[in-house]
C-alpha cells in the first residue's frame, strides 16, 4: 500500500536513507542531517503542493518518494528509497 507522510515516519525516512547511502556510498553523518533538514522542511512548510508518500508492506514501512516545490513552475522529486 502506498500512503501519505505522517509523522510518525520522520525517523524511518532519515534513517533509511542513511544506512542505504552510508552502505552503499559510505556517506557521512552530514547526509543524515541533509536528509533531516529535507524532512523536517518539509513539515515546517506544510505546503499542500508538496507531499510524502510511504511504501508499506505487512504493516511496515519499506519505501518513500516525495515531490518538493522548487519555484512555482517546477517540482522535484526526492527522498527515493524502497526495499521489500
Amino acid at each position: 500500500m502506498i500512503r501519505p507522510f505522517q509523522l510518525e515516519d520522520v525517523d524511518y525516512i532519515i534513517n533509511s536513507h542513511y544506512n542505504l547511502y552510508n552502505k552503499e556510498f559510505q556517506y557521512d553523518l552530514s547526509f543524515r542531517a541533509f536528509i533531516a533538514d529535507r524532512v523536517h522542511g518539509f513539515i515546517e512548510r506544510s505546503d499542500p503542493n508538496e507531499n510524502i508518500w510511504i511504501l508499506e508492506s505487512e504493516g511496515k514501512q519499506r519505501g518513500s518518494i516525495s515531490i518538493h516545490k522548487v519555484n512555482e513552475d517546477t517540482a522535484q522529486l526526492g527522498l527515493f528509497e524502497g526495499k521489500l
